[in-house]
């Protein structure tokens, strides 16, 4: 059997991700039995389904890599026509998008996934992983006391230029002098952790990552989630970074059983084969704390991804 994968991503993606490397890889590996085809316009892809598929009746297989996600800021009149593509082929065997480009939309939206994880942990009956308490202010005055210090997260997740910019405020004061200025927001209760964050990358069902990364420092005021790796504190071979790294090693067993939960429940009947999710340990507590997930995430400093990419878009 032939695997075609047609692959939707912007150039950023591309680059971050080495693609040169991983068809050059795929070639070295797989020989012909698995090609690699860029999809430059959204409007193109469901030809490019179709003419595939034309082309080889019996034995066409075609795989869908995409960051749809992504489109909603370079391509916003792309995501229907996606969503079109994916709907037309929807239960043929021969098609596959990793992932479910309905489904991961619904990761762009910060009070989704913590809603999504609620229902996670409701339905065990010991449950897994803890939340940092969540809410919605309808104003300053309507947040509790006791939920601060917060961190303040944008309700959009990706989909604007502002969606990593946080702010950690140490209370209401804090909070009342910024909130006119913020776009639509949660507010998560800060959970001390040591400034350690864990990076849990997924690759289908079986492959699992886990990458030490700086946190926000406890007296930063506003940051951006993803420049945080270039913080000072926590770089590796540093004393700090050893004890991040040992304690997380004997969670390995629950790790991958929270990562299955979060595969199969998070969407249910639509799992997640392509996605990470952010860990952090409570300094006060030792709970494991759930904090994001994300589809297609970066995937930096996992090793052997794109040998693990490969074979997932083989098994697809």
């Amino acid at each position: 059997m032939r695997v075609k994968v047609l692959t939707l991503l912007p150039p950023k993606k591309r680059a971050k991700l080495r693609f040169p490397d991983l068809a050059e890889l795929a070639v070295k590996e797989h020989g012909d039995s698995l090609e690699f085809i860029e999809v430059e316009r959204a409007r193109d892809l469901e030809h490019w389904i179709a003419s595939l598929l034309a082309r080889d009746l019996e034995e066409a297989k075609v795989v869908v890599l995409h960051k749809i996600t992504e489109l909603l800021v370079e391509d916003p009149e792309g995501i229907e026509l996606v969503l079109s593509a994916s709907r037309r082929w929807h239960g043929d065997p021969r098609v596959r998008f990793v992932d479910d480009p309905e489904v991961t939309l619904l990761l762009t939206d910060r009070l989704r996934i913590c809603q999504a994880l609620s229902e996670v942990v409701a339905q065990e009956f010991i449950p897994p992983f803890k939340l940092p308490e969540t809410i919605v202010p309808s104003s300053p005055s309507s947040v509790p006391e006791g939920l601060f210090p917060a961190i303040v997260k944008p309700l959009d997740a990706c989909t604007t230029e502002h969606a990593h910019l946080m702010h950690l405020v140490a209370g209401r004061e804090d909070y009342e002098r910024i909130a006119a200025t913020l776009p639509p927001h949660l507010l998560q209760r800060y959970i001390p952790h040591r400034q350690a964050l864990y990076k849990i990358y997924l690759i289908g069902s079986d492959h699992m990552n886990i990458v030490v990364r700086p946190s926000v420092p406890p007296l930063t005021n506003s940051f951006d989630s993803q420049h945080l790796r270039h913080q000072p504190h926590l770089q590796p071979g540093s004393q700090e970074y050893a004890e991040a790294v040992k304690r997380v090693a004997p969670l390995e067993g629950r790790l991958r059983a929270i990562s299955h939960l979060l595969s199969t429940r998070l969407l249910p009947d639509h799992p997640l084969t392509l996605f990470g999710w952010d860990l952090i340990i409570g300094e006060e507590d030792d709970e494991l704390y759930v904090v994001d997930v994300n589809f297609f995430p970066g995937y930096d400093g996992a090793p052997d991804f794109h040998h693990c990419l490969l074979r997932l878009l083989l098994s697809s």
